[in-house]
């Protein structure tokens, strides 16, 4: 999914990129790179691939963002809407993807993508339809943001994209309609399958399934408490991302100074209002004694501090290491277990273990009496190329649900698959005279 400004941006000026490649290749013909990478982004499954996420992005993810981000503030000015009400969301993305996956042309009728949370919420009067807040949120982005144009002018980026998405006016995205349906349809049904997945989070919070905080598994008290409450994680997050920040912006911080940065913001310590000096943040309200003894006790502890943290940091390394060198040694024994298996099965064969013609697997074959000794017999010759030759795009499952393959049904595959693709590259490997006699 697109879900940055930037991808979109990126969408928005895409055939400048194109141009601006077409200008390099005429300037550096030899650039095999941007020669390749010209090709790849002037292809018809590019074009159509970038509509598809364009829509995509437009439709659902930014309102899904949207809600995510606001949800505490909409229930707490009088909507009665929680954080548990955006499984109403989920359910609304579940069912217009089932429709899609049934006509992939639905995905490219904009009135019907228009309307995917038309119905998510339930009025006083009992009537099911959109929420207000968020349907003015995207009235905004679409039809009141202006943004400055390269030429000076002010326009509706949005709105333009928009429209060329759904109504497109240059040839080339006129011809990618037909492949952009298609896509809409493969697209409904990575989205149903990754969003009813019962290993994943989206699960719980889907109606369908059951899922157990999924709006239709919401009782009234549950909806009541969790009204005003945030949907997402972000006062989890935000350390982190302060974190970040500063250590991306001032490399050689210490990490212990650089997640105090971002705790000072949170908490607001250093916050000074002009306005009203009892909104000051916690440091500033402090008399001014306490100020100098603060100060007095962080430089007295900072060396201590950076030392310890410097220990902390070396023995963390020290442990990333030592993994790393387990791992190491995990892959090269795997390996060498490998190459001596490999190795056996070469010995294999070049012996008379190995049948190596049609008839003399069914010669041998006939000759063992049993069932387990047939299928035994089979596997091992099936081993011999496969893990020998290294031929796995020539490997064979011993069973498919649950049920094992019979030994004839594996006779068959080694006689009519592997032994021809045997000979084929033995024969494309063997040196004729004129490669021995060097001509």
């Amino acid at each position: 999914m697109l879900d940055s400004i930037s991808s979109l941006v990126a969408l928005i000026h895409f055939r400048y990129y194109v141009e601006f490649l077409d200008e390099c290749l005429d300037a550096h013909k030899d650039n095999i790179l941007q020669t390749n990478l010209y090709i790849v982004l002037t292809s018809m499954d590019m074009i159509a691939l970038c509509r598809v996420m364009a829509i995509l992005h437009f439709k659902i993810c930014m309102p899904m963002r949207w809600l995510a981000g606001n949800t505490h503030s909409v229930g707490a000015v009088g909507y009665d809407w929680s954080s548990r009400s955006m499984g109403k969301a989920i359910d609304a993305i579940h069912d217009i993807m089932v429709t899609i996956e049934n006509d992939g042309s639905m995905f490219m009728d904009e009135e019907f993508m228009n309307s995917i949370f038309n119905n998510i919420y339930t009025d006083e009067d009992g009537n099911d339809g959109p929420l207000e807040p968020l349907v003015e949120a995207m009235k905004y982005k679409f039809e009141d943001k202006i943004t400055p144009a390269v030429d000076g002018s002010k326009v509706l980026p949005y709105d333009q994209l928009n429209a060329e998405l759904f109504y497109p006016e240059r040839e080339e995205n006129k011809a990618t309609t037909t492949l952009v349906e298609k896509m809409a349809v493969e697209l409904a049904v990575c989205m149903l399958q990754e969003l009813r997945d019962p290993k994943k989070a989206t699960s719980d919070y889907l109606s369908s399934e059951e899922g157990k905080f999924s709006w239709g598994e919401t009782t009234e008290d549950e909806h009541q408490a969790c009204m005003g409450k945030m949907a997402t994680n972000d006062p989890a997050e935000s350390p982190f991302a302060t974190l970040t920040q500063q250590l991306q912006s001032f490399g050689r911080v210490l990490g212990i100074h650089a997640s105090a940065i971002g705790q000072a913001r949170i908490n607001g310590d250093f916050h000074r209002d002009i306005k009203d000096e009892n909104n000051n943040g916690a440091y500033l309200r402090l008399p001014k004694e306490m100020h100098d003894s603060l100060l007095r006790f962080a430089i007295g502890a900072a060396p201590q501090v950076r030392k310890a943290e410097k220990v902390a940091l070396d023995k963390q390394r020290a442990r990333k290491d030592r993994r790393k060198e387990i791992l190491r040694e995990k892959k090269l024994m795997a390996a060498q277990r490998e190459y001596a298996n490999a190795l056996t099965y070469i010995d294999m064969y070049h012996s008379s273990a190995c049948w190596k013609t049609s008839s003399n697997i069914r010669k041998e074959f006939s000759n063992l009496t049993s069932v387990t000794a047939k299928k035994d017999a089979m596997k091992e010759q099936i081993r011999i190329r496969v893990l020998g030759f290294g031929w796995d795009d020539l490997h064979h499952p011993w069973s498919k649900g649950g049920v094992d393959y019979t030994p004839e049904q594996l006779q068959d595959y080694l006689i009519a698959t592997i032994l021809p693709e045997q000979k084929k590259i033995h024969s494309s490997n063997t040196p004729n005279k004129a490669t021995i006699t060097g001509r």
